[in-house]
């Protein structure tokens, strides 16, 4: 008994051990439900096509037709860049709606529970065009008044070890105020 996780813990910090086994509980409770992705809403498993291995798609911001480039910057902050330009650009391409929108409404057709979770869990709509901007900021580019921001979707087919480019368009543009 005294080699248990949970014996352990209770006798080195007991508030740890109520927020695990409260934590457990909740998980279990949403888990049963079938609404296990409420805890962790904001994950790319849906984004992601594993029957398609041929092609890839990818995204980038470009400031007065110039593109942002990231990947010279430390490895954290290329993938902070990268991953959050693929979420965004994947909310754009879902119609400006994240995935949680879509599983709540399915779980919760109607009623007040479904509303303040998508109130308390979901991006404020309103603000969210400014993303761009800071995107750029945090990859060290200023943006001036008038600069026209464009976000790209680059896809990609694979031949062997050669990527080719596709095809490219603009998935979203506006003139910075």
């Amino acid at each position: 008994m005294k080699n248990l996780f949970l014996y352990r813990l209770y006798t080195h910090s007991r508030a740890a051990f109520i927020f695990i086994v409260v934590f457990v509980t909740c998980y279990a409770i949403v888990f049963y439900k079938k609404m296990d992705m409420t805890l962790f809403p904001y994950n790319s498993m849906y984004t992601i096509d594993f029957n398609n291995k041929n092609t890839a798609r990818t995204y980038g911001v470009r400031i007065n037709g110039e593109l942002i480039k990231f990947t010279h910057r430390p490895y954290w902050k290329k993938d902070f860049l990268e991953t959050s330009l693929n979420g965004y650009s994947n909310y754009l391409n879902h119609g400006e709606k994240v995935f949680l929108e879509d599983y709540l409404s399915a779980k919760f057709p109607i009623g007040t529970i479904r509303t303040a979770m998508l109130m308390n869990l979901t991006p404020v709509k309103n603000t969210l065009y400014l993303w761009p901007l800071w995107f750029a900021q945090f990859a060290g580019y200023k943006v001036t008044p008038g600069a026209i921001v464009e976000i790209f979707q680059y896809n990609f087919s694979f031949d062997r070890t050669v990527a080719n480019l596709v095809d490219s368009s603009s998935i979203y543009k506006f003139a910075v105020k």
